[in-house]
């Protein structure tokens, strides 16, 4: 299978620089946003999980004050990239669970997907009007780099918390199907 990767142009609005031995790491020290083209999604290998290992939820971005590295709203057509090695995820986990809220000034959407994979057309979150906060749970699978990317239609604030992730052992399998 091939990966569509990123086309046309780029331009990174946000860098986070690597953390010292000071503090530990957490996925908040490498979220960026990214204004992008991508290219239609490439098929993501489906597979079976089981083993969900849930986690007091763990805050990895908040645009309004700058948990992550990105400390302003994610604009229009824009896509926040998260690294979910840092935030202790283990390098077996298939899939991650993340509670991912929009806060937006007019309605449009977020897209969850594996960075690599290329934007589907389907949308994980339908924000509202008036900033209002729009939750959802997504289950999100990381590219081969074990980065979750989420592009906003239109400006909005972006908080993602992770809850858990799965693993191919245990009893309990969950299988993905494409949209």
């Amino acid at each position: 299978m091939s990966r569509r990767l990123l086309i046309a142009w780029a331009c990174l609005i946000a860098t986070v620089v690597s953390v010292g031995a000071a503090r530990p790491a957490t996925a908040a020290d490498v979220a960026a946003q990214t204004c992008a083209s991508f290219s239609p999604a490439a098929a993501v290998r489906s597979e079976s999980l089981a083993s969900f290992e849930a986690v007091t939820p763990r805050r990895l971005v908040d645009t309004r004050d700058g948990t992550g590295g990105v400390a302003q709203p994610v604009g229009a057509g824009c896509t926040l990239r998260i690294d979910v090695d840092v935030a202790a995820v283990p390098a077996d986990a298939g899939a991650v669970a993340l509670s991912v809220t929009a806060l937006g000034s007019q309605p449009g959407f977020l897209t969850v997907f594996p960075c690599a994979s290329g934007l589907p057309d389907t949308s994980n979150i339908n924000t509202r009007a008036g900033g209002f906060p729009t939750p959802n749970l997504v289950v999100a699978i990381p590219d081969a780099n074990r980065r979750v990317c989420i592009y906003s239609l239109f400006e909005a604030d972006v908080i993602v918390d992770l809850t858990g992730w799965w693993t191919e052992d245990g009893e309990h399998h969950l299988t993905t199907v494409a949209p």
